[in-house]
């Protein structure tokens, strides 16, 4: 950090760009004294934050100061790491806001031993400058490394959502999860992360393996086969039910990860619903991984079966209509004919909000 002029000039030059906080090493090498920091203090120009960091002149509260302060305490070349970082990155949730009465534990990865209060330390000689990164002009480490930190701590659910945020906004790609991977082999929570590595991959199943592992939901629930691959409205649908005005999609993951796909997708879904067609998707993983959960959601949904009870959204997720044995209303007519009389009815299910709702699970079940 390059500053000029006055002791004091240099001093305001660098507690403007670190939150107001300044370290007793900066404060020396701006061309204090240790008699004149101690003066300082004793007039209330400088406040004790932390052991060898102040607040210059005030200690007013400001955003991320226990961070900055977290790191101007121990030794250069130390980062925010863990929970710390995960929340930086927008992997989880921010933390509370610090109280006078209370404060956050902040997380740091080192490449020596240092013990401070309040800070949990994590000793990591193997990190290197390009595991590091800045954000909010603050030192932590890269998305990649934060997800490996966190992978043997966060609950199953948390992981998979930190990972999909990580991948949609662009901040990691796979590839430097498993360079990672390569460089620590025996790093706690290897095996969930490579169980999303290989979620994000796909399963191996191919269009087709795919198409015949829906079509057998659909026999297996005794309901209309669909039509497969059909262009309708200038778009290729995966599976159509034309009398029924339904379709579903199978997205593969991959599409989540790219704008650009993203963007397409939403605008056919739109234009099919301009028309007429309600458009369900459905993940690869979910027809592959959760067959039990598609089963039930596939039962319902072309079928307007009224469904009361709730299943899983996969293993730990949130409940969602539709479940194996739903309660069907009456017989007669198949629920797939149009209601006579009203020309591009989407069909006769009495509760068509409930059907579009059911499976409207994004490729980050969340």
């Amino acid at each position: 950090m390059l500053v000029a002029g006055t002791s004091d000039e240099r001093i305001a030059q660098i507690a403007s760009r670190q939150r107001g906080r300044v370290s007793r090493r900066q404060l020396l090498a701006a061309g204090l004294s240790d008699t004149q920091v101690s003066g300082r203090v004793a007039r209330g120009q400088l406040h004790a934050r932390r052991r060898g960091v102040y607040a210059v002149g005030h200690e007013a509260p400001i955003s991320l100061t226990q961070e900055t302060e977290a790191l101007l305490a121990v030794a250069p070349g130390a980062a925010l790491s863990h929970v710390t970082a995960a929340r930086l990155w927008g992997m989880l949730a921010p933390a509370p806001a610090p109280t006078p009465e209370s404060s956050a534990v902040v997380h740091l990865t080192v490449r020596t031993d240092s013990r401070l209060p309040g800070i949990t330390v994590h000793r990591r000689p193997g990190l290197t400058a390009g595991d590091l990164r800045t954000r909010h002009g603050l030192t932590l480490t890269s998305p990649a490394w934060t997800m490996l930190d966190v992978a043997g701590t966060l609950q199953p659910r948390a992981l998979e959502r930190a990972f999909d945020h990580l991948l949609v906004h662009r901040l990691m790609r796979p590839s430097q999860l498993r360079e990672l991977l390569g460089r620590f082999p025996t790093i706690a929570g290897r095996r969930r992360v490579v169980r999303l590595l290989d979620r994000e991959q796909g399963p191996g199943v191919t269009r087709s393996e795919a198409e015949e592992r829906l079509l057998a939901l659909v026999r297996g629930g005794e309901l209309p086969e669909p039509e497969v691959n059909v262009r309708r409205h200038g778009w290729e649908i995966d599976f159509l039910w034309p009398e029924a005005r339904l379709a579903v999609e199978m997205d593969g993951y991959q599409f989540h990860s790219t704008h650009a796909n993203f963007t397409r997708d939403r605008r056919k879904d739109a234009q099919l619903a301009a028309h007429g067609i309600t458009v369900i998707r459905f993940t690869w993983d979910q027809l592959v991984d959760t067959l039990r959960w598609s089963r039930g959601s596939a039962a319902c949904l072309p079928s307007g079966a009224d469904c009361d009870q709730a299943v899983p959204d996969g293993p730990g997720g949130t409940s969602s209509p539709g479940a194996p044995g739903c309660r069907r209303r009456g017989s007669g007519p198949s629920r797939f004919q149009a209601e006579p009389g009203r020309p591009g009815s989407s069909s006769t299910m009495k509760n068509p909000t409930k059907v579009s709702t059911s499976p409207k699970v994004s490729p980050t079940r969340s």
